[in-house]
């Protein structure tokens, strides 16, 4: 095994852990290919997943019997394992392990999920911060009605400029962000 190959393997291992601990999806895949291997072969790169006891072990070599056999370029097996298209690679043995195998890889959230949260997210915060100033707004325009209070009256528009302020800071970082 060369150091590439044994890095390569330490690396997908790695993320794999984080992966399995991260994504329920990606958890219970790991465990139905319990006591399964799958390999892939690619120019390149030779790799065995070992799947025992809810866990990935990867090892830089190819196992000689595995369940589940992937051979291609690494780009198409790349492209496979994202769910694109099967036709640029083989496939030899157990089929059925695919789904999980590519479930594993999975992003746990696609990239306009991901946005989409963070823009509703954003949104609900300034609602948030609108409805408070409109609420101290009806709270000042209530005292100021029948209050000789002079002092509490600036007190709370003091509080309306803060929250005003800040409702126009989160609609500029909403508006940065929807703009990367």
């Amino acid at each position: 095994m060369t150091l590439i190959e044994s890095t390569t393997a330490a690396a997908i291992e790695a993320v794999l852990r984080a992966k399995n601990s991260l994504d329920d999806g990606a958890r219970e895949a790991i465990e139905r290919l319990d006591e399964k291997c799958i390999v892939i072969d690619a120019t390149g790169l030779n790799l065995s997943f070992r799947f025992t006891g809810g866990k990935a072990r990867v090892l830089g070599n190819i196992d000689p019997a595995p369940d589940l056999k992937v051979s291609g370029s690494i780009s198409g097996i790349f492209e496979a394992m994202l769910g694109k298209q099967t036709d640029v690679i083989s496939l030899d043995g157990d089929l059925t392990l695919l789904e999980d195998f590519r479930r594993v890889f999975k992003p746990a959230l696609e990239a306009q999920q991901l946005t989409d949260q963070m823009r509703s997210a954003a949104e609900v915060g300034v609602g948030a911060m609108r409805s408070a100033v409109e609420g101290v707004a009806n709270e000042v325009t209530r005292r100021t009605t029948g209050a000789a209070n002079r002092a509490e009256i600036d007190e709370l528009k003091s509080s309306i400029e803060e929250l005003t302020s800040a409702v126009e800071a989160l609609q500029k970082r909403l508006k940065e962000t929807e703009e990367r």
